[in-house]
């Protein structure tokens, strides 16, 4: 795959899915996110009972990330439970919403981040999280790609 989704593979992996365990199918969705956006890493963090906690992770460093923002008590999950339906990272050395988040984020290796809502009525349940390595500028005429609009 080449950071594109691939209907073929799309649909190969709904099929593989159909008698897979819930947790197992979040993880091969997280991992072909992961490929077809081309980012490091995915995640879902989950707001119940007065609790935040990663449920699902591609890798070790997203839980440490979402860690980080309970921690700080700052960062863009936090506002997107609260109140937005999403949220764009496209530079976190540069952001200044959340400067203690930014900063260890920062060190920690990750440059940029969308995260959306998950909610199933009005009611905000958590956020889908995606982070890279990389900043992501806005398409310029130069033809550099970016994430998709949060």
């Amino acid at each position: 795959m080449t950071g594109q989704l691939d209907a073929e593979e799309f649909a190969e992996l709904a099929g593989d899915l159909r008698d897979v365990p819930f947790g197992h199918t979040v993880e091969r969705v997280l991992e072909f996110v992961v490929k077809a956006l081309s980012c490091a890493y995915a995640g879902i963090l989950v707001h119940a009972r007065g609790r935040v906690e990663t449920v699902a992770a591609t890798h070790p460093l997203v839980a440490e990330l979402d860690a980080i923002q309970m921690e700080c008590d700052q960062g863009p999950d936090l506002e997107v439970i609260a109140d937005r339906h999403g949220v764009l990272i496209r530079h976190a050395e540069v952001d200044e919403r959340w400067p203690q988040w930014s900063e260890k984020v920062v060190a920690a290796g990750i440059r940029s981040m969308p995260g959306t809502r998950l909610y199933p009525a009005q009611t905000s349940i958590g956020s889908l999280n995606f982070f890279d390595c990389v900043a992501t500028p806005r398409k310029t005429t130069s033809g550099c790609t970016s994430w998709p609009n949060a």
